[in-house]
């Protein structure tokens, strides 16, 4: 996404913020969360987001980041991976796709599968639920993890 498509999609995302939580001050440090979980194409844990912004933010602190992330996975901006082993990732809910998660690693990648819609069909079929959201994850072994199995298993 460009720098122009990013600030105009924080600017309309903070326009929403203020209006449906208008106690809630968006600050600078807020807004660069923000603007670094659209921009990224990573999986980031709040520890990851504190080391990259502390350098334009000297005073940010981790329970800011924290909170920040809380507050935007509860608007429905983020979704919250949390996985035994490897913390709580987030990602930003810009487009629909879904999540491969390494069983071994812990690497998280996208995948992106259009036809999501016979999924949510059978499921509000079998039990009467009206589908608001549908988050996918996959677990497996990422390719490099397959790669060292395999060599381990060589040198065994």
């Amino acid at each position: 996404m460009t720098q122009a498509k990013t600030q105009e999609k924080v600017q309309e995302i903070v326009k929403d913020l203020k209006s449906k939580y208008p106690k809630f001050r968006i600050t600078e440090p807020r807004k660069a969360i923000l603007t670094y979980m659209i921009d990224t194409d990573r999986h980031p844990t709040a520890e990851e987001i504190y080391q990259y912004l502390k350098q334009d933010f000297k005073s940010i602190s981790l329970a800011t980041i924290y909170n920040s992330l809380h507050f935007l996975v509860e608007a429905g901006y983020l979704y919250e991976l949390t996985q035994a082993g490897s913390g709580t990732r987030y990602d930003f809910v810009g487009d629909r796709h879904y999540h491969m998660i390494c069983k071994r690693c812990g690497r998280v990648d996208d995948f992106y599968y259009h036809d999501i819609h016979v999924i949510n069909q059978a499921a509000m079929a079998q039990t009467g639920y009206q589908i608001q959201q549908t988050k996918i994850e996959l677990y497996g072994l990422c390719p490099q993890c397959q790669q060292d199995l395999a060599a381990q298993e060589r040198d065994a």
